[in-house]
């Protein structure tokens, strides 16, 4: 997050609470994404077969996902 990023979201009319909490949420989901990547977790069946197919295609996961 850089001066400029924040500028444009105060600019959006975002606060400084929102801002700080959509970058804490960023920071969290990071840091979950990277714990289920090193240990090489899949989407399960169940999560894959729930999600629109745009959505399954625009969402690449490095790795197929589980389809069973």
């Amino acid at each position: 997050m850089t001066d400029r990023n924040v500028d444009e979201l105060r600019t959006a009319d975002l606060s400084d609470t929102q801002i700080f909490a959509m970058t804490a949420y960023v920071a969290g989901r990071l840091a979950f994404s990277t714990v289920n990547d090193a240990l090489g977790a899949l989407p399960d069946a169940e999560l894959t077969a729930s999600v629109p197919l745009e959505v399954r295609d625009a969402v690449p996961y490095e790795r197929p996902a589980e389809l069973t």
